[in-house]
């Protein structure tokens, strides 16, 4: 299953004012037509439909959770899929992916992943698959098919529990206005992710704990430092517990001091010496303090 997403986005297709907005209703595109990659596209035959069909592309991309790449939160779209959402014909993005993502034709306006053998760069290899080894017991003789560990369980279209995280993760922050994911998936949060993924409790209850976060103020910046959750923090040993328990449900203190506050120690004028601007307690300076002791 391949993944697809528009190369360059961030610098090409982002602008200071669309990085404030949650949603899109339109898209900034470049203009340039004098560039090798347009100049290529334009002399294929069926230029028109390539160069429509990468413009709706973009178009349905900055609609998704992780902006510029194709993928909702079912996984991958594929040419049917924009097909149906955009009411172009299937046969023309297909053809836009095979084109627009190729080196062979020097364009590469797309990137592919190969979610299959992502498997292997997320850090687990695929499971093994039945062969026509001796007494078909697999590909290595009498060994028999192993189980496969959670990590290696896959959901709808061969999505890995690591492309699952991505999705749900970012669909709740770009709805809550907390920091997306950006792809490729960094080697700390990959890390992170097996290590949670190994306790059972934690693979039942994480999406639960990401859907309560809209419950939780304080981990929607309404703390002292305006700070937000994010997915770094969300894979923190204790994080998902605490969510359900309802540590994160109230906002923080306020650290401020009552208007009442008075400190022990004031600056004033002593009462006893006459003294001016120092460290009073009780009307009376320190120095007089000590030699009343005495």
């Amino acid at each position: 299953m391949r993944q697809y997403s528009v190369k360059d986005w961030a610098v090409l297709y982002e602008t200071s004012e669309t990085r404030k907005l949650r949603r899109l209703s339109w898209v900034p595109t470049p203009n340039k037509h004098d560039g090798n990659g347009y100049r290529r596209l334009m002399g294929l035959p069926d230029s028109g439909n390539l160069f429509t069909a990468f413009t709706l592309i973009v178009e349905v991309a900055s609609k998704m959770p992780e902006r510029g790449v194709l993928a909702d939160r079912d996984g991958p779209l594929d040419a049917e899929d924009l097909s149906f959402k955009t009411g172009f014909a299937a046969e023309h993005f297909q053809r836009a992916f095979d084109i627009l993502s190729s080196s062979q034709h020097k364009i590469q306006w797309l990137l592919t992943t190969n979610l299959l053998e992502t498997q292997e760069t997320l850090g687990f290899s695929p499971g093994r698959r039945e062969g026509k080894g001796r007494e078909g017991k697999g590909i290595e003789g009498n060994r028999s098919k192993e189980p496969p560990t959670p990590l290696e369980k896959k959901t709808s279209k061969q999505i890995t529990p690591y492309q699952q995280f991505f999705f749900e993760w970012n669909r709740t922050a770009t709805e809550l206005g907390l920091p997306v994911m950006r792809a490729p998936i960094r080697d700390q949060i990959k890390k992170a992710l097996r290590t949670r993924y190994k306790i059972k409790q934690w693979r039942d209850e994480w999406t639960q704990a990401i859907h309560k976060i809209k419950d939780c103020p304080f981990l929607l910046g309404e703390n002292d430092r305006g700070w937000k959750v994010t997915a770094d923090f969300f894979l923190k040993p204790e994080t998902v517990q605490k969510i359900l328990e309802g540590a994160y449900s109230g906002k923080a203190k306020s650290k401020t001091k009552p208007s009442d506050y008075k400190p022990e120690y004031m600056r004033d004028a002593c009462k006893r010496c006459g003294r001016k601007n120092v460290s009073v307690m009780e009307g009376v300076c320190m120095k007089c303090h000590k030699d009343k002791r005495k």
